[in-house]
């Protein structure tokens, strides 16, 4: 009876060398996959521009378009333009706000 329980527990602590081997082998893999997630994470969005640079923006869109107008003259064309962004030709004071800052812009450009 002694030799077969030598042999049993020699097979046992070889299953139970084989799996603690199967463990490690299976914990490094979660670590290499948590590793690889966390580099993976995306950056932020970037942030939505500011009123300020939207009208930069749009003042350089409309200005640029005066630069492609062969057609007339360029003053009347500006006159026009600054006329179309006048905070007082708004319909509303949300938009007298914003065409304030565009027409200041414009002005910047102009000038």
């Amino acid at each position: 009876r002694g030799v077969e329980d030598r042999r049993v527990r020699q097979r046992l602590e070889k299953e139970n060398a084989e799996l603690h081997g199967r463990l490690q082998v299976t914990q490094r893999q979660l670590q290499n996959e948590r590793r690889l997630r966390a580099a993976s994470v995306r950056p932020p969005p970037p942030a939505a521009p500011t009123i300020a640079e939207l009208a930069r923006l749009v003042a350089k869109q409309e200005h640029r378009a005066l630069q492609f107008d062969r057609g007339g003259d360029a003053r009347v064309a500006e006159k026009k333009l600054l006329a179309k962004w006048h905070p007082d030709k708004q319909a509303t004071s949300a938009n007298a706000d914003f065409a304030t800052k565009v027409f200041q812009e414009l002005q910047a450009i102009a000038n």
